[in-house]
């Protein structure tokens, strides 16, 4: 007989304020707020390899006037 695989999955709670505007990233179990754009209006872009956020690409602009 063949052995089997047994994966122990262990949950993890994590709290946000959903009054609070944000973006976020979950990897590993680990929540991590992305960080403001400074002002005026942006995109954020989320890298992904192997099914895993890797990075984060940020780009704003600011209304003149």
């Amino acid at each position: 007989m063949k052995g089997k695989m047994v994966a122990k999955i262990e949950k993890v709670v994590a709290e946000i304020d959903l009054r609070e505007n944000g973006i976020y990233t979950v990897r590993d179990g680990r929540l991590e707020k992305i960080e403001k754009l400074p002002h005026g209006f942006g995109k954020v872009t989320i890298v992904i390899e192997n099914d895993k956020p890797t990075r984060y690409d940020t780009q704003y602009s600011k209304r003149l006037g």
